[in-house]
């Protein structure tokens, strides 16, 4: 469906695609590009071996897989590694949304502070508190496909920063 498809543009550009520009400055285009193409391909490769993985479950895992209420790397890591194994994958997939988590909050007030000060004349201090009682709600939500409203929010923003970063 249309939202899946803004689900996953969402998901796969991220706003990590607006610090590129000041990357290539910094690095140089040529070892830029090495870096880029070896990280796509790096994502295919892992990808592709996730997808695969599926396919080497018997089919009594199979169904214990597709059963599971879990998250489908969770419930496919348990399948295939273990209890412990996907205890670990899951705690590993914690730290790293944790750190996305929090980045994007130092984002959000490195943007806004700013705004707030040349607004009312004092700086920023509790807002990032703020962000994370706004959020809140919207982390509360189970289907993630239910957010694509807002996702398509957050991709137009993106595009919208990409095309000022083109013609700057």
């Amino acid at each position: 469906t249309a939202m899946t498809v803004i689900s996953m543009m969402k998901c796969s550009i991220g706003t990590g695609v607006l610090a590129i520009p000041y990357v290539f400055a910094g690095g140089g285009i040529g070892l830029m590009s090495l870096t880029l193409a070896v990280l796509a391909a790096w994502n295919i490769f892992s990808s592709l071996r996730l997808i695969s993985t599926e396919k080497l479950l018997t089919v009594e895992e199979s169904r214990k897989y597709k059963q599971s209420t879990e998250s489908p790397l969770a419930a496919l890591s348990r399948v295939a590694i273990g209890r412990h194994g996907a205890s670990l994958v899951e705690f590993v997939f914690f730290v790293l949304v944790f750190g996305v988590v929090t980045s994007y909050l130092k984002a959000c007030h490195d943007t806004a502070a700013p705004v707030i000060l040349a607004l009312t004349g004092t700086a920023a201090q509790d807002d990032v508190f703020l962000y994370a009682v706004l959020s809140l709600p919207l982390s509360l939500v189970r289907d993630v496909g239910r957010l694509a409203p807002v996702q398509t929010l957050g991709l137009g923003a993106i595009f919208i920063c990409l095309a000022m970063v083109l013609f700057y």
